[in-house]
């Protein structure tokens, strides 16, 4: 289907529902093509779009890589309390040559996030990526979702559990420098 029409904009505001960042998103899935819903009217409802959003995804990835690698980063990233970087995700079971590609590839709804801006870094180390999720209003639709809340759930437990076992009887010895204690110290 194509979205045509003199009126094209009102429309799309219109279906938005007055929030801003699905607008953004719509129009910037419109353009990439990835969800083909037709006119405008088909278009999913704002507070439908999450959910739309999960489907393209799993059609474009697969089952397999959606339900092994997709869903589960996207919610670890729900749960974790401040933005990770890549090293956490692979602690807490996440695996695979691909996940910075996978991120890279969940770029619109996955932003990286800087400690400090390029000009101020040393050397590589210094201020590496760290990742979160973009929309303030997923982690509140996947909190709402009757399939997705006890995963979410499951996510939250499983980063709690690597914390504790990382640091058992040794919660003495964070490191002050290091980012992942740190995370840790705060957030368990």
């Amino acid at each position: 289907g194509t979205v045509e029409g003199p009126c094209i904009s009102g429309r799309v505001v219109a279906q938005s529902g007055g929030v801003f960042r699905y607008l953004s998103h719509l129009v910037h899935t419109l353009a990439a093509a990835a969800l083909d819903q037709g006119p405008v009217e088909e278009l999913p409802p704002a507070e439908r779009f999450y959910a739309a959003y999960l489907e393209a995804l799993r059609m474009r990835v697969g089952d397999l890589a959606y339900e092994g690698v997709y869903r589960p980063l996207l919610l670890f990233l729900c749960a974790a309390m401040a933005p990770v970087t890549l090293g956490q995700i692979k602690g807490w079971g996440l695996r695979g040559d691909r996940l910075h590609a996978m991120l890279l590839d969940l770029a619109d709804i996955v932003e990286e996030v800087r400690t400090r801006p390029w000009t101020d870094r040393v050397d590589e180390g210094d201020g590496g990526p760290r990742y979160a999720i973009a929309h303030e209003e997923f982690p509140a639709f996947v909190a709402g979702d009757p399939l997705l809340a006890p995963l979410l759930a499951a996510a939250h437990g499983r980063i709690a559990t690597v914390i504790e076992n990382r640091h058992a009887r040794h919660w003495d010895s964070l490191g002050i420098d290091d980012d992942e204690d740190l995370y840790d110290a705060s957030f368990v």
